[in-house]
Parts: structure tokens; C-alpha cells; sequence
């Protein structure tokens, strides 16, 4: 019995032989990933200029933050005592509401008026929003425009957000705690 035993195991340890697995060459994982990058390269541009003709369509003066998301702060009711911005670990309390964008004639709004607080930068916030608020001061109201990649990205937000959707948020800063 012990001698059966002993020709199962060796025979399953000898069939365990590495020979079959066929490793990716570096040439082809190249080829992978610069076809990746091309891509979303393309998406990317894409994307960018779909919201740069909303924008011209529009009229509106939107600001393009460093990071890709497009501000528009509301002068008229700008009455911003505090003038102050919040920083990457304090908590912002926001007023918002949600559309989103998916055709120069065609969007889907989410929300009327909601609230929101989040520690800005480590929350699961969108990235975009996390960066539009710093900009921002306390009172301060704004349109802001997330791209994609910036917002709820190749997955999209339950049934609500569609993949590589973009998000319109008018925003008012409410208070912010350090």
C-alpha cells in the first residue's frame, strides 16, 4: 500500500513540469503595452476635445486646472468672508448636484441639490473633484467639468454613470474643518 502511494505521489510530481508554460517575450509585452497607451492616448484627446466643445458652445469662461478638469467659479455670488481654501487632510462640507454629459444635445442629471462631506485627498471621492475644491473658498459656488479619467473612469458608477462618462458638478463650498 505504502509502495502505491509513493508511485502517486512521484507520478504527480514528475507531471508537474514547467515545460508547458510559454512566458510572454519581452517583444510581444512591449507591443501590449505601447497598443495600450495609443489607445487611451486616443480617448484622451477624444474626450478632451467633446468637452472643449461644449465649453465653446457654451460661451463660458472655464478655467483648465493643471490636472485636466475644467473650473468655473461664480463671481456674482462670491461673497466669501473667510477666503479660505481647503488643504489636502481637512474635511469640506459641499453642496452639489450631478450631470452627466453624453453628447454636445444629449445628458443625464443625477441629483437635484445633495450634500457631501469628504477629508479631501483620501477619500474615494472622485480625483477630479478632490482636486476642483482646492481651488475653491468657502461660499464659493462653480461649475465643474470632470473628465472621465478624473471621474468614475472604464468602470462608471452603477447604473447611474456610464463608462468613460464625463461629469458636470455645480458645486458650492459650505465649510471646511482642519
Amino acid at each position: 500500500m505504502l509502495i502505491r502511494i509513493l508511485i502517486i505521489v512521484s507520478f504527480f510530481i514528475s507531471c508537474n513540469n514547467n515545460k508547458y508554460q510559454y512566458p510572454i517575450s519581452d517583444k510581444s509585452e512591449n507591443f501590449f503595452k505601447e497598443t495600450l497607451l495609443q489607445k487611451n492616448k486616443i480617448l484622451f484627446r477624444s474626450e478632451n476635445k467633446f468637452i472643449d466643445s461644449i465649453i465653446k458652445i457654451s460661451n463660458l469662461n472655464f478655467y483648465t486646472d493643471t490636472t485636466g478638469v475644467r473650473i468655473l467659479i461664480d463671481k456674482k455670488n462670491n461673497n466669501n468672508e473667510l477666503n479660505i481654501r481647503p488643504k489636502k487632510g481637512d474635511i469640506v462640507f459641499i453642496k452639489y448636484s450631478c450631470v452627466v454629459l453624453e453628447s454636445k444635445n444629449s445628458f443625464k442629471e443625477l441629483s437635484r441639490d445633495d450634500y457631501l462631506n469628504f477629508k479631501l485627498g483620501y477619500s474615494k471621492q472622485m480625483r477630479g473633484l478632490n482636486f476642483a475644491i482646492k481651488s475653491l473658498k468657502v461660499g464659493d459656488e462653480a461649475m465643474i467639468i470632470i473628465p472621465s479619467y478624473l471621474g468614475f473612469g472604464l468602470t462608471g458608477y452603477n447604473d447611474l454613470v456610464p463608462p468613460h462618462s464625463t461629469i458636470l458638478l455645480n458645486i458650492k463650498l459650505l465649510n471646511i474643518k482642519s
